[in-house]
């Protein structure tokens, strides 16, 4: 990876860093920092792909209504949702996008790249990985979902919908206190009367979601209950991985354990975190994780009023 921080070359940046490869697109993330930037200015994080970005964002001809595996559209989807969400608190702002100065001799082409707000954290999933049972305290896990809970209510005024709600996207800043959202590469577009899905792909053969921890709706090809609680299904199944160290529904396969999660009422949680936790806090996320997404909660505001009644209960 070092190569590749040598010769490849980006207007305005400069390398410091290899952070990781995104699970979905398979970019790669780098640590940056402006050209001739003084010592202690903000960096960035550098998302890149192995394709040259095209001028379909610019000149508005993006396809919105549906979910893709190609990688430009991908990264051109989440600069458009990171532009329409600047300014919710949580969501890193997008700084600048483009393509490479040199071509990455592996493609024979330029590589596109989007900087965005470096957040300094750990994600969750790392975290996890810290606790010898992948277990973290519910003081520390609902401190987060009230912040998520805010993020959410941001997007969701601005009728978008994150769609892949997960420990890996989330960054906990232990310093400040404080969580980010990241990776809008499956973001939507919601209506705003009845926030569910503005145009949804009535053909979707792709499963829009983390198979693990995504709402059933998410993996039916007409999506036509995709929306507001969708977010609120990936959100309590998080929680639950956070508090349990598993996932909510096992299965030796993908299909299983959707068929699981949409057949909630037959297949209860695991035991472990019944027989931890309060009734108060299993009630929570499993309203959250209803099969029926009309049984979910209404909004944002209602799941961050839960979990505020749940954290004055905690010891």
């Amino acid at each position: 990876m070092k190569n590749s921080i040598s010769f490849i070359k980006y207007p305005h940046y400069e390398l410091l860093s290899y952070m990781g490869t995104g699970e979905g697109s398979g970019a790669k993330l780098y640590e940056a920092q402006a050209i001739g930037a003084p010592p202690g200015s903000p960096q960035v994080c550098l998302k890149t792909i192995d394709q040259s970005l095209d001028d379909t964002l610019e000149q508005g001809s993006l396809d919105l209504t549906s979910i893709t595996r190609n990688p430009v559209t991908r990264l051109q989807k989440e600069i458009y949702w990171a532009i329409r969400l600047v300014g919710v608190p949580g969501i890193p702002r997008i700084c600048d996008w483009g393509n490479s100065l040199n071509d990455d001799p592996q493609t024979n082409q330029k590589r596109g790249y989007a900087a965005f707000e470096y957040k300094v954290g750990t994600n969750l999933t790392t975290l996890q990985r810290q606790d010898s049972y992948h277990e973290l305290p519910p003081q520390l896990v609902f401190s987060i979902a009230e912040q998520v809970a805010d993020i959410l209510d941001g997007m969701h005024a601005r009728n978008v919908l994150h769609g892949d709600i997960k420990p890996s996207n989330l960054l906990w800043d232990d310093t400040s206190q404080s969580v980010s959202l990241v990776d809008l590469e499956l973001a939507r577009e919601l209506h705003n009367r009845n926030k569910k899905l503005k145009d949804p792909d009535p053909n979707s053969n792709i499963a829009c979601g983390t198979p693990s921890l995504m709402a059933p709706e998410q993996a039916k090809p007409d999506e036509k209950n995709i929306g507001v609680q969708t977010d609120f299904f990936n959100l309590g199944a998080t929680l639950y991985t956070l508090l349990s160290g598993c996932f909510p529904y096992e299965g030796r396969t993908i299909l299983e354990r959707v068929l699981k999660a949409e057949n909630s009422n037959r297949y209860p949680f695991q035991g472990v975190i019944r027989y931890n936790y309060p009734l108060e806090i299993i009630n929570f996320i499993e309203k959250l994780m209803n099969s029926n997404p009309k049984k979910r909660h209404a909004s944002a505001a209602e799941v961050k009023s839960d979990i505020q009644n749940i954290r004055q209960q905690l010891p």
